[in-house]
């Protein structure tokens, strides 16, 4: 009886280490690669919050404001 739970045990443990070593293996980013993928999102960000050049001064001014869609007095 004890000789069947050590087999299944010895059975149990080469399972886990055969899928640890299979499902470990996957490559990891490195410090340098993190630090270009930053570059590259900060750099998507700042694109982002760019305002637009097409418009007019005033127009442009007021929407740095929050402004744009409200009417002016006149």
């Amino acid at each position: 009886m004890i000789s069947i739970l050590v087999i299944a045990l010895l059975i149990a443990l080469a399972a886990y280490f055969v899928l640890a070593k299979t499902w470990g293996d996957e490559p990891k980013a490195k410090k340098q690669e993190k630090a270009e993928i930053m570059r590259q999102l900060l750099a998507l960000s700042e694109q982002e919050n760019r305002p637009s050049t097409n418009l007019p001064p005033d127009k442009l001014h007021a929407t740095r404001r929050g402004l744009a869609n409200t009417p002016r007095k006149s």
